[in-house]
């Protein structure tokens, strides 16, 4: 049986300031990062989403940072277990689209 990750992402878009929930069934893999599961979502699912995608994969430059279930992390370091429902939202008030933020 193929073990899934039930992931709610907050979207944006800025063109018409409209804020909206989208879910994705994503397998699971192995070592998957949360990182992973958005490249996952990006290159098969959605390729309308926008995130940091610095592949640094050692949680250095915190440029990637998102909040899952509330909880800032470092997603290109933190692992994605399986068969959860996750809520993935910016971390940041200042959100450019998506899970992007400004650093400003």
């Amino acid at each position: 049986m193929e073990r899934l990750v039930q992931a709610k992402i907050a979207r944006y878009s800025p063109e018409d300031d409209k804020k909206w929930v989208d879910e994705f069934k994503v397998p699971h893999s192995k070592g998957m990062t949360f990182q992973t599961l958005l490249r996952y979502i990006y290159e098969n699912l959605d390729p309308t989403l926008s995130f940091r995608d610095y592949r640094c994969g050692r949680g250095v430059c915190n440029t990637c940072r998102i909040k899952v279930n509330g909880k800032a992390i470092k997603p290109c370091a933190t692992p994605v277990e399986a068969d959860k429902e996750v809520l993935l939202e910016p971390a940041g008030s200042k959100v450019i689209k998506d899970l992007v933020i400004s650093y400003d």
